[in-house]
């Protein structure tokens, strides 16, 4: 593959941009481009949901993916935002139940974990600052275990947010 110039203002790794932007998801070679890219080996080595149904993104917007497919960030991009955990639960619980229920059909297992930025202000210091509060790990088998796991990845960034406000973060 010839040398790419490589500049990523997402914060993207260098290997997922690698596999997004040069790697052909049918033959698993890496290409300078993929529109141009005319596979000899179609269907040899394709993304894990290759060929599956493909997830609804209007609410939640596909990030990254790595191992051919096996690891997707999917990010809500807001159109409002709230100020604490309960309200961005209350309001998005609906469009995560789908999200998970249409990858559930796709995987036949997952691991999910919530990332929540919550903007902080410091009047003391005259700073506001936005920092994430992560949810622990969660394996997702089937549906009727996703009220639970949004129960307690709720809890979970809660208490974390809630300490850190108690040690003097103010």
């Amino acid at each position: 593959m010839s040398p790419c110039p490589f500049y990523c203002r997402a914060h993207v790794s260098y290997d997922a941009h690698i596999e997004n932007i040069h790697c052909c998801e049918q033959c698993a070679l890496n290409v300078t481009n993929k529109q141009l890219h005319r596979c000899q080996r179609p269907s040899q080595r394709g993304h894990v949901d290759h060929g599956k149904p493909k997830v609804d993104q209007t609410i939640f917007k596909e990030l990254t993916r790595s191992h051919l497919g096996a690891m997707i960030t999917y990010q809500y991009l807001p159109e409002e935002i709230f100020q604490d955990v309960s309200s961005i639960y209350t309001f998005l619980e609906p469009a995560i139940k789908k999200l998970l229920s249409q990858l559930l059909q796709i995987y036949t297992g997952m691991t999910v974990r919530v990332r929540i930025p919550i903007v902080l202000e410091n009047s003391e210091r005259n700073l506001i600052e936005t920092c994430y509060f992560y949810s622990n790990d969660h394996d997702l088998f089937n549906t009727s275990s996703i009220d639970n796991i949004l129960y307690q990845t709720a809890s979970h960034i809660i208490a974390k947010l809630n300490n850190f406000n108690e040690h003097g973060s103010s």
